[in-house]
């Protein structure tokens, strides 16, 4: 079934009906409110063939035909073009079954009679609506689902371990985290925060965890030690902030190993030490 991108064009109908009473009523009646284009369907070929051209807006089927059935072509039609509105005409005898396909797509039913027949327009409105909306609905998650995978690739990917924390506990952990720390994704998810900071910075951590979680103004990039699986130290830098993890806040933290900066500081530190040292012996020595 095509997007119908232009409102102002024709109706394109898929009636099927093998009454040819029964399809000049229900044309007669549509004609009254929309300009149509209509395909009539009277056999299992021509079913065939229209679904694989797709060139309609709603299909309108009788429940009963002399070569199917309503319920099947309604599951022949929604397998194919899951968005398109579907009709069907029933027998006040087969009403409950008409209800019943309404749990399996079915978009609305009309009963077989003069009366009711005079219903059909507000019907095809109605469930051309519900079409729009249910083609709205998913198309934006499938730009969710693409976004949220060009995100998890990205995140994947990253050269920075990135963790996600709700209620204290490891919601989500990216490959690089897990190597700074020594293990695997799997381990860590689940485990306490807690676990992988440094006794020495275990308090300072978890206090402005606490606060930024309680909606304070906490400073969100500084700079912690984490405990490896080994139990060595890891000089890490943490960004830190509020996101949603299904549906609730969570802590995001960005994790930066700076160890190797931190040891390279450390050495240029003891070695201008050292020369400050070796300066005020040899002032001391040669006065």
């Amino acid at each position: 079934m095509n997007k119908r991108a232009n409102t102002n064009r024709p109706l394109r109908l898929l009636l099927i009906d093998d009454n040819p009473d029964d399809r000049a009523l229900t044309l007669r009646e549509l004609k009254k409110e929309f300009e149509i284009q209509v395909q009539e369907i009277v056999d299992s070929q021509g079913l065939v063939s229209a679904l694989k051209e797709g060139d309609f807006d709603i299909a309108i089927t009788d429940y009963q035909l002399k070569w199917s059935n309503g319920l099947e072509i309604l599951g022949k039609i929604k397998s194919r073009y899951p968005d398109c509105p579907v009709i069907m005409f029933t027998g006040t005898g087969n009403e409950e079954i008409a209800v019943e396909a309404m749990k399996d797509g079915l978009d609305d039913y009309v009963v077989k009679s003069p009366k009711h027949f005079k219903r059909l327009p507000a019907a095809i409105k109605a469930a051309m609506q519900q079409a729009r909306q249910r083609q709205t609905i998913r198309e934006t998650q499938e730009a969710l689902r693409e976004s949220e995978e060009k995100f998890r690739t990205l995140v994947e990917r990253a050269n920075d371990g990135i963790t996600i924390i709700r209620d204290t506990i490891v919601r989500y952990v990216n490959p690089r985290f897990a190597e700074i720390w020594g293990g695997t994704v799997d381990e860590i998810i689940g485990t306490s925060f807690v676990d992988y900071v440094h006794p020495d910075d275990r308090a300072k951590v978890v206090e402005r965890y606490k606060r930024r979680m309680a909606g304070e103004d906490v400073i969100p990039i500084y700079e912690a030690g984490l405990r490896r699986k080994d139990g060595s130290k890891v000089y890490a830098e943490l960004n830190t902030g509020i996101t949603t993890y299904e549906g609730r806040p969570a802590n995001l933290v960005i994790v930066r190993d700076i160890t190797e900066r931190k040891q390279a500081e450390e050495v240029l530190r003891e070695s201008e030490e050292r020369y400050r040292l070796l300066a005020d012996n040899v002032q001391i020595i040669f006065g």
